[in-house]
């Protein structure tokens, strides 16, 4: 269940984040307080944590996930912004829209360890998803089988998980305006080393943003598309900045406001 997630695959996912920071630095991006983010993986887990999970819920992880977790890194912590000022507040424009943000600046991708286990961050995520929400018959069902890969403390926020009753595994954003319920329009993902690396390609953009860079056809991460090919390009020329200021943050360039 799942295809094998090798030393290739993590090297892979390793270098582009080093690759995206050090391209978004020599952007202009500065290394401050407010910008955290070089990439930290964390460090592999035992396989008894795989055992203790699925004796104890049911569920097995796709082989692909367990290979990460137990062999390269219990997951990573790993920001970007094009936010490169405060005061006064700029942010960089790509000719191409995928986010204004990478990574999770609030909690690290899966997050796993010898003392955060698999079972404790599921059961934490099990909890808020049933004290915070008020939710459908049909979206119980399915809770237990959803696992966190970026949950927020407190339950509060958007998360991104991966819903384990499903061949392949399905990636799901879970919109906290919606309730944290499963929709098809925000699959955003097929098979846990499919989505990994795809998104990885085109530089981890926010899942909040996955309107922007998910293929609605074939509900992966678009990253052979026109559109990353521009992204990376841009990412990679050192010259191509362009600033806009805050109004228009949360817009697709062709509607900000140059300055």
């Amino acid at each position: 269940m799942g295809s094998a997630f090798t030393k290739t695959d993590w090297e892979f996912v390793r270098n582009r984040a080093i690759s995206i920071k050090a391209q978004l630095r020599a952007k202009g991006q500065p290394v401050d307080h407010f910008l955290p983010g070089d990439f930290e993986p964390l460090p592999h887990i035992p396989m008894s944590q795989i055992e203790e999970f699925y004796s104890q819920t049911g569920y097995a992880f796709p082989n692909d996930f367990v290979d990460l977790v137990t062999k390269f890194a219990g997951g990573w912590r790993f920001y970007w912004s094009l936010c490169i000022s405060q005061t006064p507040f700029k942010c960089l424009e790509p000719p191409v829209y995928l986010g204004n943000f990478g990574g999770s600046s609030e909690a690290p991708f899966i997050g796993a360890s010898k003392d955060n286990t698999l079972l404790k961050i599921y059961g934490e995520f099990q909890r808020n998803l049933s004290q915070h929400y008020r939710r459908p018959s049909e979206q119980i069902e399915i809770d237990p089988a959803l696992f966190p890969l970026n949950d927020f403390e407190g339950g509060e926020g958007d998360m991104t998980v991966m819903r384990l009753d499903r061949i392949p595994t399905e990636i799901h954003f879970l919109d906290h305006e919606g309730g944290h319920c499963v929709y098809e329009k925000d699959l955003i993902g097929l098979g846990f080393r499919e989505f990994v690396l795809s998104w990885a390609d085109l530089g981890f953009p926010g899942c909040d943003y996955h309107r922007s860079w998910v293929n609605r056809q074939t509900h992966q991460p678009d990253h052979l598309s026109a559109k990353a090919n521009a992204w990376r390009a841009w990412l990679a020329d050192p010259n191509a900045n362009g600033l806009v200021d805050s109004q228009g943050m949360d817009l697709p360039p062709q509607q900000r406001k140059e300055i």
